[in-house]
């Protein structure tokens, strides 16, 4: 019981980290593309 538990746990980070991974490669991408001009001082 406690190491089903353990393991949805570490799967449910995972699963969090990859997403938050993700969300930031989108940025990245369009930092890289030049579109977002909202909220980046570099870009001022």
């Amino acid at each position: 019981q406690k190491r089903d538990k353990f393991i949805n746990s570490v799967s449910f980070k995972a699963t969090n980290g990859a997403a938050k991974l993700m969300l930031n490669a989108d940025k990245l991408t369009l930092v890289i593309l030049g579109q977002p001009k909202v909220g980046s001082s570099k870009y001022d």
